[in-house]
């Protein structure tokens, strides 16, 4: 709808319509004149009121955290454009925009000694008012509605849905639509004719000889001022009503005067935030493509929402923000708001509203602003392509809630209207409105209106219920943290603080700050890994490394080295993070990381001990988090890297850089790959130290040449290179920081995540794509995709369904049904016959589905799975095909179901029947091709998600859990796909772990001592029956989780295994330590000879052992089954509950005597025959593995060693154990601890290792040579001798594959290039890099003591470095220029403000003299252009539909204009029907969400239109 569509009729029109409740005869009608004084104060006492009634005493996280707790060191800060202070430092984002008024207002508090809560609150108050006034002096101004309706209108739009929602949780949002209607009473006043010296009715209104006021161009000017620019974005759609209202005007002298006095005063009001603005957006990241995307925005967008103010997707995503979340999932919140919104659209729509073109035209602009990028029933057509420029070059528009002003103001006006006959309270007397609303029944307006009222007042009871405040209230933050800035401030000055584990947002037990506690408080740098890290995307990569080895609790040799090269010197581990809302790894696991990763030392720890409160029958989360310190802080101890560098801060710049240094610039290696892949690499000793270049920012700052090996300058004697596997095509969901990247995507792949950009980019890095060959396999969604509910399960793409490995599995998406989900095969070539094979997943969660539906191109075939892990022959309909796919379509129990799962799925191509062949269906992993002219001195590739172990140590006790559990990536076959650029032998070395199930129990098994077997509920050694016999009460078994769910199936059972027969007289039991699992009370125990029930002592505590005497008998087998254990339920961080499973701790017979259990540092060998096996280019290459007893239980990364190819190259028999575990190394089958091993070659104290059909075979050791080992019988030392040798590579595509065995997984695989010298980028003699541990900017600029500017480079992926030449003497000057623009507009503009401001002041016009343009400014009158951008208007909302349905309208218009009259009812009517059938269908109800549904869209869109029919101009021949 144009601007010049917009005609008015200026003066209201006559009478309402017959029957239309005004007034009775001879009675006055209500009075409309404005409100006083004593209006003004009781609302200021009221609003007060109301908010201090808002968890009085407790701050709650509004807009920003540092506004409570430290509001002048926030505008010291947003002073300046850089923070090194910030983490990684970085430019600050938007905070120019808290200087005025919101920083400034709790400063001032601050400064007066008030509380931070009530500071808080007044804030709040005044926000109140000012929206409530806003609207009232606007109808006053327009001469809109009575007294009483102009408050019920203030109070609409004051305590409106968004209102409630924002207020307390970002205020900063709500301050912009508060001021709207001030900005707008300038623009409006001009629609009004100006009134004499001597009229006193509207003084405000402007008189031709006074100036200022509230509707001077000075005032609209302020009043946008005092929007701030907290959020540039807000303060843009708070104004845009007003540039509307403007625009819409026919220009004449007075609104020519008019412009030319606003344009320049609105422009001196923002000049202090725009002008920052332009200069962030030059120097700062991109990091509005790593928040939430525009699918994300508009997902709610629907008219539904739209019309009564609940279409920001916070409120249903935030249940923390309590008012949002009930306005969104009530129906009586949705019908109470939808009867507002119908009120005000029958309102706007009556032919006697004034300005109705106007308000219209604001509406219908606010509408296509939000509803265009909406996809659904009934959406716009255009929705894909609004997507995408909201996700590019409008992104800071992608919030489009934001436009909420635009719809509220003109619905809440219209209200004003509607009522404006009624006699209402402030209106008419006393006795006059209560005789009126004593009979309802009399005018039906007046029953309008009780409906009304009654609406408004639901829909603010929010507000008078005390539920503004979100969750997490909090009195104060705790001591502990302000202990630990201090602790910072005396002992880490000259370092970096990296806060660990990272976190979304700052929710702690004790409160809800959002930001993070530290970042008031301290005065060092510091810094952490949250939803939003305003850095380069490289640094959010380095943290990432960091991140993983912390939530997965893997320690690592490259943690200490690589946080040091971070600049990073202290580690912050927070224990007080909320299990339930922070969404953030466990306090264990972060330990585990730390406390194990060499070059880490506790130096300190504040506040108490940290623990969830529970009932004694109540576990929480597993019983996986005990207390630790609420604060503990862990110096590195690794040494610095290089020189400390001499440096000068100059202008715009930090006056110091800690930790700056330099080191010679021909001692820094090349990498290629991204920054995530320099904490592996700093494992090795050798380059643990110093900074790295990636390929990609070395030839960008012209330190290689692409083009060829080596400088620009020196030809081939460049740097040699170091390739890895990174960085990987993944998606990514930007709002977690845990376990939150897809599997390997291959080019064709779908997108799953909205976002434009999939991942954190590496500019100019070439990614490593997944491949296909055979066939492309895509599903319809997969638990490793980046949505997967809870964490991404990389394992379990679909790449795991066709790996013939049947122990991992595809998984549907776990947010989805199982019913639907399928897989698809599109093959390379066609076939006319097949046989498909289908093995579904036990993993699955869920109902197990019991049919599926094979579809090709010639029909369907179903079939039925007889069980999970049953291998299922399904014969293809005959015909070509180059596709099929597999559907779940029902489920064993009828149900939904909750995951599909597909552990193999294999075709034999039956097209020639005689010679029937499988369809080779691969995934490879490729990296890109080096760049021309690379000199390669290695490949470095590894996991990038190794998995994580079920059990980790804790103090006091092992803690065990199933949910631990993750698998790797890829937890068998490990390949990468090569583009050698020339031929080259290289020597490979590999690092594995120990894959915990069923075989490293066989290889752990103490032959000469008992052994458990049995089920569990993890596949842990340390949790599995193994643990209940090795001898220490820290583990402890855990029986199945079904064994609970069902307890009239059979019962948990152990089954202990002597050496040989012996005489047992009894045992000896020790219950679990801690509450999971749960505690035994009564045990059968069954030597042989019948059960014996035994009663467990209560009162023996855990961990101590409880004697149990038993009827003696011979026997080599004894079989324990847990009869009954303590009742207790187990609450995850969803709510729900459930009963832990029981377990035991220890089993120990009596009678016997067994040797003790061997020492932890044991060394154990997995000899040639059994170790993984390495294939290079077609060459086949065994390894041996060695390592301690410790390091294979705790799955740590051990190495192998290559075997001797020559030697007993027959012995390859692998090792074979029950494939039945799953993917995550938990045993749900109904396999047991019970193992068949081929003959072992184990080179190990010889009562360790594996037997075959119950036979010990044990290896020994041969004299003089512990790399040799004996053979199976006992015959010569031959099979596991070893002797790196270089394996050739040809140039080209080369595959590289590592078959682990079931003992292990592929951690690291390193190929070192032979025929290369390694050697760093060649230089002048003298060349230094210096090395800044900040954030790289294009604003950084260095010069040298004599002036001569450097040449940037970034350093790591993400540091700012220069190259510095030999001859540089002196300091050097660091600048961040953009920063003195930065401050002179700040300083200068907010001075501006002040003659601003007194240009408000009301005077008499002195210098200018009297105008004489008095009359009101006409709108422009255009019904056809007014038609025209009706109806495209409304295409851009909903569709053709809607806008065949405005044509129809336009046509009924013009053949029959006296049904224009039923207009208001139709819109009315329509938007109350809409609101009515969303109620029967709010969000999150269980019969599912409504709000697309045509019940929903197909009302509201006819309501909209309905109102857009009435606001156009009437025929020329109607206003004749």
């Amino acid at each position: 709808m144009t601007t010049a569509a917009i005609a008015e009729r200026t003066a209201p029109p006559p009478a309402p319509p017959a029957g239309g409740g005004g007034p009775r005869r001879g009675e006055p009608p209500p009075n409309a004149e404005p409100l006083g004084r004593r209006w003004f104060l009781t609302t200021v006492v009221l609003a007060f009121v109301l908010t201090f009634l808002q968890s009085p005493g407790f701050s709650v996280a509004d807009t920003k955290y540092d506004l409570t707790q430290n509001p002048i060191g926030l505008l010291e800060r947003s002073a300046h454009l850089w923070s090194s202070q910030s983490p990684m430092g970085q430019v600050q984002n938007q905070a120019y925009g808290y200087f005025f008024p919101q920083g400034a207002f709790f400063s001032l508090g601050h400064v007066l000694g008030l509380p931070g809560w009530a500071t808080q609150r007044i804030w709040w108050a005044l926000l109140i008012l000012t929206g409530f006034w806003g609207i009232v002096r606007l109808c006053e101004l327009l001469g809109i509605g009575s007294r009483g309706s102009r408050v019920i209108a203030g109070l609409a739009f004051a305590l409106s849905p968004r209102v409630l929602t924002t207020l307390g949780s970002i205020s900063s949002e709500t301050l912009p639509m508060m001021l709207a209607p001030w900005v707008l009473l300038a623009p409006a006043a001009l629609a009004v004719a100006r009134r004499s010296r001597d009229d006193a009715a509207m003084p405000e209104s402007g008189s031709p000889r006074r100036a200022g006021g509230a509707t001077s161009p000075a005032a609209s000017a302020l009043a946008l001022a005092l929007m701030g620019s907290v959020n540039a974005a807000a303060t843009a759609a708070g104004f845009l009503p007003a540039v509307l209202w403007w625009g819409s005007y026919r220009p004449n002298r007075r609104w020519l005067r008019f412009t030319a006095a606003w344009i320049p005063l609105l422009i001196a009001a923002v000049v202090w935030w725009l002008v920052p603005l332009i200069l962030l957006g030059k120097v700062s990241p991109p990091f509005l493509d790593y928040i939430e995307s525009s699918g994300v925005t508009t997902e709610w967008a629907t008219l539904g929402e739209v019309l009564r103010g609940t279409d920001s997707w916070t409120a249903f995503v935030s249940p923390e923000r309590i008012a949002g979340a009930v306005l969104v999932t009530q129906p009586a919140a949705v019908l109470a708001t939808g009867l507002l919104a119908g009120a005000g659209i029958a309102g706007l729509a009556t032919r006697s509203m004034p300005h109705r073109g106007r308000f219209a035209l604001i509406l219908m602009v606010g509408l296509i602003g939000i509803c265009a990028g909406y996809q659904g029933q009934l959406g716009g057509p255009f929705a894909d392509t609004v997507r995408i420029f909201l996700d590019s070059t409008g992104a800071p528009m992608r919030n489009v809630h934001k436009l909420e002003p635009l719809i509220r103001m003109p619905l809440v006006i219209g209200i004003a209207h509607l009522l404006r006959r009624v006699p209402l309270p402030a209106s008419v007397p006393f006795v006059r409105w209560r005789q009126a609303f004593a009979h309802p029944e009399r005018d039906r307006m007046v029953a309008v209106t009780m409906l009304v009222l009654t609406a408004l007042v639901l829909s603010t009871s929010l507000a008078w219920t005390s539920k503004l405040a979100p969750r997490g209230a909090y009195d104060r933050v705790p001591v502990y943290w302000q202990q630990t800035a201090d602790w910072l401030a005396h002992n880490a000055s000259d370092t970096r603080a990296l806060v660990v584990p990272g976190a979304p947002f700052g929710s702690q037990i004790w409160g809800l700050t959002r930001d993070e506690p530290l970042q008031a408080l301290a005065r060092t740098e510091w810094a952490v890994r949250d939803a939003i890290p305003l850095v380069p995307p490289g640094a959010i990569r380095a943290m990432d490394a960091i991140q993983r080895l912390i939530a997965d609790g893997r320690p690592s040799a490259g943690l200490a080295p690589a946080l040091v090269d971070q600049g990073i010197g202290i580690l912050v581990l927070r224990n007080d993070l909320d299990p339930d809302t922070s969404r953030s790894t466990r306090p264990l696991l972060a330990h585990q990381a730390i406390e194990h990763s060499p070059g880490l030392t506790r130096v300190a720890e504040f506040g108490g001990l940290q623990s969830i409160g529970h009932p004694d029958d109540i576990v929480v989360d597993g019983d996986l988090r005990p207390p630790y310190p609420a604060i503990e802080i862990f110096r590195v101890e690794a040494p610095r890297p290089g020189t400390p560098a001499e440096l000068r801060g100059g202008p715009g710049a930090p006056s110091a850089f800690p930790g700056a240094y330099t080191v010679p610039l021909d001692s820094v290696p090349v990498v290629q790959g991204g920054p995530e892949v320099l904490e592996r690499l700093r494992r090795d000793p050798a380059t643990a130290r110093g900074p790295m270049l990636l390929t990609a920012d070395a030839a960008r700052a012209g330190l290689v040449d692409t083009t060829r090996a080596g400088l620009v300058d020196t030809g081939p004697s460049g740097a040699t290179t170091t390739v890895t596997d990174t960085p990987m095509n993944r998606e990514t969901d930007f709002g977690r920081v845990d376990n939150h990247s897809s599997a390997l995507r291959a080019p064709t792949d779908p997108r799953r995540t909205h976002n434009l950009v999939p991942d954190y980019p590496v500019p100019d890095a070439e990614l490593v794509q997944g491949e296909w060959s055979g066939a492309t396999v895509t599903a319809s969604s997969s638990a490793g995709d980046a949505t997967q509910l809870g964490a991404a399960s990389p394992a379990n793409s679909t790449a795991a369904a066709v790996d013939g490995n049947p122990a991992t599995a595809w998984l549907s998406n776990s947010a989805q049904t199982a019913l639907g989900q399928w897989l698809r095969l599109d093959l390379r070539h066609p076939v006319t016959a097949g046989v498909l094979h289908v093995t579904t997943t036990a993993a699955a969660a869920g109902d197990p589905v019991k049919w599926v539906e094979v579809r090709t191109a010639n029909g369907t075939v179903a079939a039925r799975i007889t069980a999970p892990g049953v291998p299922v022959q399904v014969s293809l309909p005959v015909g070509r095909t180059d596709w099929l796919t597999v559907t779940a379509t029902r489920t064993e129990s009828g149900t939904p179901g909750g995951q599909f799962g597909v552990s193999e799925l294999s075709l034999d191509d039956y097209s020639d029947r005689d010679a029937p062949v499988a369809v080779d269906i691969r995934h490879r992993t490729v990296l890109p091709a080096p760049p021309p002219g690379t000199v390669v001195q290695g490949w470095d590739l590894g996991q990038e998600f190794p998995g994580r172990n079920g059990c980790f140590d804790t103090p006091g006790r092992v803690r065990c859990s199933k949910g631990l559990a993750l698998s790797p990536e890829e937890p068998g076959t490990f390949e990468r796909t090569l583009q050698v650029p020339a031929a080259a032998d290289v020597t490979p070395q590999l690092t594995v772990r120990t894959r915990q199930g069923p075989a490293l129990a066989a290889l752990l098994t103490d032959r000469d001592r008992p052994v458990a077997r049995g089920r569990a509920d993890v596949g842990d050694v340390r949790g599995a029956a193994f643990a209940a016999t090795d001898d220490n009460n820290a583990t402890s078994w855990i029986a199945p989780e079904e064994t609970v769910r069902d307890r009239t199936g059979a019962k948990p059972t152990l089954t202990v295994e002597l050496p040989h027969p012996t005489l047992v007289t009894g045992l000896m039991v020790t219950p679990p330590i801690g509450d999971v699992p749960a505690r035994p009370t009564s045990l059968t125990v069954n030597l042989g000879d019948g059960p014996q029930v035994q009663e467990l002592n209560p009162d023996v505590p855990g961990g101590f052992p409880i004697w149990l005497e038993l009827h003696p008998h011979v026997t080599d087998r004894i079989q324990i089954s847990i009869d009954a254990w303590r009742t207790l339920l187990d609450r995850n961080g969803l709510g729900f509950a459930q009963q832990p499973p029981p377990g035991l701790a220890e089993v120990t017979i009596l009678g016997p005597d067994y040797p003790p259990p061997l020492p932890g540092d044991t060394p154990v060998t997995v000899d040639c025959a059994h170790g993984p096996v390495v294939s290079l280019a077609g060459r086949i290459v065994h390894t041996t593995v060695t390592g301690t007893l410790d390091e294979l239980r705790t799955g740590a990364p051990v190495p192998a060693q290559v075997c001797d190819p020559d030697a007993d190259a027959g012995a390859t028999t692998p090792l074979t154990t029950d494939p039945a575990a799953d993917e995550n190394g938990t045993d749900t089958s109904d396999s047991d601890d019970t193992f068949e091993a081929a003959p072992n070659r184990i080179d190990s104290p010889a009562r360790i290792g594996m037997a075959a059909s119950g036979s010990v075979n044990r290896a020994r050791p041969c004299a003089g040579d512990p790399t040799l080992v004996a053979g199976p019988d006992g015959g010569d030392c031959a099979a596991g001798n070893q002797r790196p040798e270089s394996i050739p590579l040809p140039a080209g595509r080369v595959d590289v594959t590592v078959a682990p065995s079931e003992l292990f997984t592929v951690d690291r695989l390193t190929l070192r290039n032979t025929d290369v010298t390694p050697h760093a980028i060649t230089t002048d003699p003298g060349t230094r890099l210096l090395v800044l541990p900040l954030s790289t900017n294009v604003d950084w600029h260095a010069r040298t003591a004599d002036g001569r500017a450097l040449a940037p480079v970034v350093v790591d992926g993400w540091e700012q470095g220069w190259v510095v030449p030999a001859d540089a003497r002196g300091p050097i000057t660091v600048e961040f220029p953009a920063d003195k623009w930065y401050r002179t507009a700040i300083r200068d503009g907010l001075v501006l403000l002040i003659p601003l401001a007194l240009l408000v002041i009301p005077r008499r016009r002195r210098w200018f003299g009297a105008t004489t343009d008095s009359d009101p400014v006409r709108a422009q009158r255009s019904r056809l252009l007014a038609a025209a951008g009706l109806s495209v208007a409304m295409l851009l909302v909903a569709g053709p539909f809607a806008m065949a349905a405005t044509i129809a309208g336009l046509v009924a218009q013009h053949v029959a204009p006296r049904y224009t009259r039923a207009l208001p009812l139709i819109a009315g009517l329509g938007v109350c029907v809409a609101e009515a059938a969303l109620s029967t269908g709010t969000w999150r109800s269980p019969g599912g969400y409504l709000g697309g549904s045509l019940w929903v869209q197909l009302p509201a869109v006819l309501g909209v239109i309905a109102v857009g029919l009435a606001a156009l101009p009437p025929r020329r021949r109607d206003r004749d």
